[in-house]
């Protein structure tokens, strides 16, 4: 055993594989039974840091592996958990490649082996369910949510990392690698970042799933009792416009959506994915107050500006259309003026986010032309002539 691992630790994997297949399973002796499982995953795997052999064979490796676990096998000069970690990874690289292949079943087939073997690590439970629902397998995705939501999985773990000292890079791993690395100086600075809460997505599919099945009143209770379970998910409580958009469900989007706009919440990113979110809905009022709430909370952004401009510019595209449709189809002066009238308001505001815009950035060409374009279609010729100065 000792020339195997020697062979293993100088990555020879033919001569370990050599030496390991002279030896007689019923020969070995208990005290190097952890040894030879260690071995024998090892061997199955080639090399445990090059992702060359197949599912079948990972997983049989896993078993080898988890066998020198239950045998006490002691660390020594091979990381018993970093080969876990590595032939799970590549078993998820394996799922990935046959999603990438529209191939969800093999996935799937992966995530839900993963889980049963490690099911302290739920998170290949989610992957499982979303992986079927991508496959259409309604009833078999919204088993696995609930299944998640019923075990008040959130989705959140701990990511930590160090910085590599010689190149600078940021390095993830698991704890004891990070602490190993700084131990011996090869990485500095270790830190850890908790993700974000997945509970939003799940209680969003378990919804979409039951509006999809023709159960709106489940789709809501999903909601509901998600609420419930998770009163203080911020991730919930902020994407929950998002879901009532999604489901159509408009009333409950408009008190959610207020609701949020009028709460004390001062996280930008909120009401920038707010906006978008409306704004791919085409809701550009909603759109233009959630990117406002963004820009009043960080006043100096040129983006958030621009994206404020941008949504009008794609209300008066919408309303430009509409009043073409209008003279087209024989409809009144009333209806045309009226129609004309709300997109001269629209162009104001497109006017008005546009200055917010160039006052934080004057160098910008682009939010310029917009100025002058616009202003020409107020018949504004002292604003027109100020912003052609500047192009």
């Amino acid at each position: 055993m000792k020339n195997i691992k020697k062979a293993i630790l100088s990555q020879d994997y033919d001569k370990a594989a050599e030496i390991f297949n002279t030896i007689d399973p019923a020969s070995v002796e208990q005290k190097y039974k952890a040894d030879y499982e260690l071995a024998s995953g090892v061997i199955t795997l080639e090399d445990p840091f090059d992702i060359k052999v197949s599912e079948d064979e990972t997983f049989k490796a896993i078993e080898s592996f988890r066998t020198a676990k239950k045998l006490n096998y002691d660390g020594g000069d091979v990381p018993l958990d970093n080969l876990i970690l590595n032939a799970k990874q590549r078993l998820v690289d394996i799922a990935n490649k046959s999603v990438k292949e529209e191939n969800f079943n093999q996935g799937y087939d992966i995530m839900t082996s993963l889980y049963d073997k490690f099911p302290q690590d739920t998170i290949w439970l989610y992957q499982a369910a979303s992986l079927a629902q991508a496959s259409g397998d309604l009833d078999g995705s919204l088993a696995h949510l609930e299944e998640l939501i019923n075990m008040g999985y959130t989705g959140q773990n701990v990511q930590y990392f160090a910085y590599s000292i010689e190149t600078g890079d940021r390095v993830n791993w698991t704890q004891s690698a990070i602490q190993a690395g700084v131990k011996s100086g090869v990485l500095k600075n270790p830190g850890t970042e908790v993700s974000e809460s997945k509970v939003s997505d799940i209680t969003k599919s378990i919804a979409m799933i039951y509006a999809q099945k023709g159960d709106r009143e489940k789709a809501l209770n999903a909601i509901q009792q998600a609420k419930e379970s998770n009163p203080n998910d911020k991730s919930l409580m902020i994407n929950e416009a998002s879901i009532y958009l999604d489901l159509g469900m408009m009333d409950k989007y408009r008190t959610s959506f207020d609701n949020l706009l009028n709460s004390n919440i001062d996280e930008v990113g909120v009401f920038v994915n707010l906006g978008i979110k409306a704004s791919e809905s085409k809701k550009y009022d909603d759109a233009v107050k959630a990117f406002s709430k963004a820009l009043a909370l960080d006043p100096d952004n040129y983006s958030y500006a621009t994206a404020a401009t941008q949504t009008l510019m794609d209300a008066d595209d919408q309303l430009t259309e509409d009043v073409n449709k209008l003279i087209k189809s024989g409809g009144s002066n009333e209806e045309i003026m009226e129609l004309k009238e709300m997109r001269i308001n629209n162009i104001k505001s497109v006017v008005s986010y546009a200055e917010k815009a160039h006052q934080i950035d004057p160098s910008k060409k682009d939010i310029i032309n917009v100025l002058v374009y616009y202003y020409e279609v107020l018949k504004d010729k002292e604003k027109v002539a100020e912003f052609k100065a500047k192009m």
